[in-house]
């Protein structure tokens, strides 16, 4: 994944159902003390700052997207 995808979660990584978050825009990326690879994503559906995410609990969604 890299900045400016689009994802969604993964079931069972948010608390209440994943879909009511719409799909998230990866705002930035970088690495954990553990060496985790961490996403800031911006969600369509929610406002205020950008969420902290594991790679690990997001589905890429912008694998298949392709410019016209």
């Amino acid at each position: 994944m890299k900045v400016g995808d689009l994802v969604k979660a993964k079931p069972g990584t948010v608390e209440g159902d994943p879909n009511s978050l719409g799909v998230g825009l990866i705002t930035s990326i970088g690495n954990d003390h553990l060496g985790g690879l961490i996403c800031y994503v911006s969600w369509s559906k929610t406002k205020g700052q950008p969420w902290f995410m594991y790679q690990k609990d997001l589905i890429a969604i912008s694998k298949d997207v392709k410019k016209l």
